[in-house]
């Protein structure tokens, strides 16, 4: 019975985590053409997109809900937000998204 239990609370912490989760998808190029990443994470908090994309992202949608796409790593300064139709011709300043 313990392990059961146990069992349905890891479940639960999952589907909490999954829920609370939410994706944006960048393009190294316009309407939403060459490699592509998916950006994850807590939902309110900011994200740096890495260095492998920062400035690189020159389009981009979430899979749901939005975000806001910054210039600055730490959520600061210029933004954009972002939503499932997406921006398909994005200048290359995107270094960080905060999704809500």
């Amino acid at each position: 019975m313990i392990y059961f239990k146990f069992n349905i609370f890891v479940l639960i912490i999952n589907f909490v985590f999954i829920v609370r989760s939410q994706y944006l998808i960048g393009w190294d190029e316009p309407n939403y053409r060459g490699r592509s990443a998916g950006f994850g994470g807590t939902i309110g908090q900011c994200h740096y997109v890495s260095d492998q994309w920062n400035d690189r992202i020159r389009s981009a949608r979430t899979t749901t809900g939005v975000c806001e796409v910054w210039d600055t790593y730490d959520c600061k300064g210029y933004s954009l937000t972002v939503d499932s139709e997406g921006y398909y011709n994005i200048g290359k300043f995107i270094s960080a998204y905060r999704c809500r």
